[in-house]
């Protein structure tokens, strides 16, 4: 056999050559990240879809109690939430609770993903209509927002804390004893307190609120509302920045404030302000 037909039947009959281990794991890799951008470009994709704005609706209206409509929505590389023309049920009634958002902005926390699964990091309103009305049990509507009026009501002077109902039960006779007063029980904290705990980052971006009680007119009507609440870490304990902005505001009793405008550290039990400006005008009370 010559030496050209044996190297061409070496060349022929030779056995495959497997690829190696770096080969393999380039190739599995390779494959595994093909699967992951298809994965993302679908939930991109379902993102923009009536379905899914029907599932985050019935989520936001299992927390607000009542139902939400969503005219659009978009997520980002990081699958925050922002939500276009938000709208809960009722809000054409003046005195009806509710919200209406141009843009609601929902931001995911990972931190503690393997103990409480997915958080809340961000919350931000934009160009948005908060109407409350009060409940039976004195505590404002949606109560989801009840927060802002804990956060509003000492900088404007303004009565917004929630009244608890009054007692309507029949007196009772002189000959029935009274049972023994309960233990008063520890005071609850305050919705703003519990917002602050949760360590959301909250902003609100040029909006309207409204506070209805029983009178014909709003206990409250504040405008041009923009509102930041950022934690602020320092070594062993949070902080809060607030910066609060009021464009303009009237209580149920006449009195008016104007471009206020507040900037405080709120360290739990001691609150710096670092700044504070505000017009007022005293007025009267415009209910018979």
């Amino acid at each position: 056999m010559s030496m050209a037909r044996r190297r061409k039947w070496e060349e022929e009959e030779a056995p495959p050559v497997r690829p190696g281990f770096g080969a393999r794991l380039r190739y599995l890799t390779l494959i595994l990240l093909t699967l992951v951008l298809i994965a993302y470009a679908a939930l991109q994709a379902m993102a923009r879809t009536a379905g899914f704005r029907d599932l985050v609706g019935q989520q936001l209206e299992d927390r607000l109690g009542m139902p939400v409509k969503i005219e659009g929505s978009t997520v980002n590389w990081r699958f925050d939430v922002t939500l276009a023309n938000l709208v809960t049920e009722g809000t054409k009634r003046p005195d009806s609770p509710g919200l209406r958002a141009r843009r609601v902005h929902l931001a995911w926390s990972f931190a503690g993903f393997w103990r409480t699964g997915i958080g809340v990091r961000a919350v931000e309103l934009d160009q948005a209509s908060v109407v409350f009305k009060q409940e039976e049990d004195g505590t404002w509507a949606p109560r989801e927002f009840q927060a802002l009026s804990d956060v509003l009501g000492p900088w404007l002077e303004f009565d917004l804390q929630a009244r608890p109902a009054t007692n309507r039960a029949s007196t009772s006779t002189a000959t029935e004893t009274k049972p023994p007063a309960p233990e008063k029980p520890e005071p609850a904290k305050s919705w703003s307190e519990n917002l602050k705990d949760s360590g959301i980052r909250v902003a609100l971006s040029n909006c309207d609120l409204t506070w209805w009680d029983d009178a014909s007119v709003p206990r409250a009507t504040v405008q041009g509302v923009g509102l930041r609440l950022t934690p602020v870490e320092v070594p062993g304990r949070t902080l809060h920045h607030l910066l609060l902005q009021v464009r303009q505001a009237v209580s149920q009793r006449g009195d008016q404030v104007r471009n206020l405008h507040v900037e405080v550290l709120d360290a739990g039990t001691q609150k710096v302000i670092l700044g504070f400006e505000a017009e007022r005008q005293q007025g009267t009370d415009p209910r018979p």
